[in-house]
């Protein structure tokens, strides 16, 4: 990486301090600071001739070109779409200042997918969702907006859902309150700024609404590049995986999107809007790397076992899981087990399956506290009790039992006695299972 150096020309002898330090040479504000001047260390070696009186930074550049990469891992999208949720904008934020700190340089933007889909779904989405952060960074309202057009697969198109998570996203939003007054207060709030129609506010997530959602949502502080850059997407599908799953396997760290920062220009060009299995550019791109930025967001597990009446797993069984407006549905595998990975955001979602009488419907309310699923807490309770710490009669709530038999089993194994199932003690708790 290149080294910078702060150089003062005050004095006839010229000191050198590393750049951190700069600012004990330039205690004078009446000083003029020099525009940074990049040169070789060859050329630092035979000798800068540098003004007095001003204060200089100088950047001494190394052989490798500059290349950074900003990761953004985890829950950064709603499933099999390429909208860009609400905890990706710390992601964004990220790139925004890593260019910023670059200097200068050209952007290229890779989506990547785990393996739960089928490539030849994969490899569009993956560049989609590129595209979605690209149109997102330069502040594109037109690419967003053909997101939610007729012609897009019902599965991928947005609606009141993605319109709603950016309102709500919005640091002036009306937080807690139904869809229809969140909708209102947006409209009262920013009637005066676009056209949203008449009357502007009817509670009702029209076409004008919808694009002045948008505009604010892309308005977001520190989340827009400069207006020189221009980002190029591209897609690399289940092809390049941090983590080696197999094939059908859910990975929140290999479905990511990568922003590569090239100082000097992007080396090796895309040869394609996709990377193909075993091409060269993306392993390239990765050797060139100068500096590393990981963003990551995990969602809450939902990982439940559905059982009979005399605990035999309802293998193969469908099942569907509600939050929000959102529907995940699925089949139990062979244990019975369902695994559902959901927003951080949610606090609640409703699980149903077939009943025991033909065409009936069990449901169940699952609550997230702290980003734990409460039937877990029931398996923890039960855990507790096979090694004899009372926590209490099993219920799906944090309970003050369950409080004290946790710190009752911290303080015996050693751990900080904190009464909550912290990662800690979960795997105590797993290692001892």
């Amino acid at each position: 990486m290149p080294s910078a150096w702060a150089i003062t020309g005050t004095t006839p002898s010229k000191t050198f301090c590393p750049a951190t330090e700069k600012v004990a040479y330039n205690q004078d504000p009446e000083l003029p600071v020099s525009k940074p001047i990049e040169v070789t260390l060859d050329e630092l070696k035979a000798g800068l001739h540098l003004p007095t009186g001003q204060f200089h930074t100088v950047v001494v550049k190394s052989g490798k070109p500059r290349v950074h990469r900003v990761r953004l891992i985890g829950m950064f999208f709603a499933t099999n779409k390429c909208f860009l949720l609400p905890s990706a904008m710390n992601g964004i934020r990220k790139v925004v200042q890593a260019y910023t700190n670059l200097g200068e340089g050209e952007a290229l933007v890779v989506g990547h997918t785990d393996t739960t889909g089928e490539p030849n779904y994969n490899d569009p989405l993956s560049l989609e969702r590129a595209r979605a952060v690209v149109a997102y960074l330069k502040d594109d309202v037109d690419h967003w907006l053909k997101q939610y057009e007729s012609s897009i697969p019902s599965n991928k198109r947005w609606g009141a859902t993605e319109t709603l998570a950016m309102i709500r996203a919005l640091p002036d939003a009306l937080q807690g309150a139904p869809d229809k007054e969140t909708i209102e207060d947006f409209q009262e709030r920013h009637k005066g700024e676009h056209d949203l129609g008449d009357p502007p506010v009817d509670g009702k997530l029209g076409p004008k609404t919808r694009r002045a959602a948008i505009v604010e949502y892309m308005d977001l502080d520190g989340t827009t590049l400069p207006d020189e850059v221009a980002p190029t997407a591209h897609g690399c599908g289940e092809n390049f995986p941090v983590v080696d799953t197999g094939d059908g396997v859910e990975s929140e760290t290999n479905r990511r999107v990568e922003v590569f920062l090239f100082k000097d220009g992007i080396v090796p060009k895309p040869a394609g809007d996709n990377s193909a299995p075993g091409s060269s550019e993306y392993p390239a791109w990765v050797a060139a790397i100068t500096r590393d930025i990981d963003v990551s967001e995990k969602g809450t597990e939902v990982n439940l076992q559905l059982v009979e009446v005399d605990d035999t797993p309802r293998a193969g069984v469908e099942y569907v899981l509600k939050f929000g407006s959102e529907l995940r549905s699925g089949i139990t595998n062979d244990e019975g087990v369902l695994l559902e990975i959901i927003p951080p955001e949610v606090t609640s979602a409703r699980l149903e399956v077939p009943a025991a009488e033909p065409g009936e419907v069990d449901a169940y309310q699952i609550d997230i506290v702290d980003g734990i699923a409460l039937p877990t807490l029931v398996q923890v309770a039960n855990r507790l009790e096979e090694l004899v710490i009372g926590a209490g009669p099993v219920a799906e709530d944090f309970t003050i039992d369950l409080e004290l038999a946790l710190a009752d089993f911290q303080e015996f194994n050693g751990l900080p006695v904190t009464g909550e199932l912290d990662e800690a003690t979960t795997s105590a708790l797993e290692a001892l299972a």
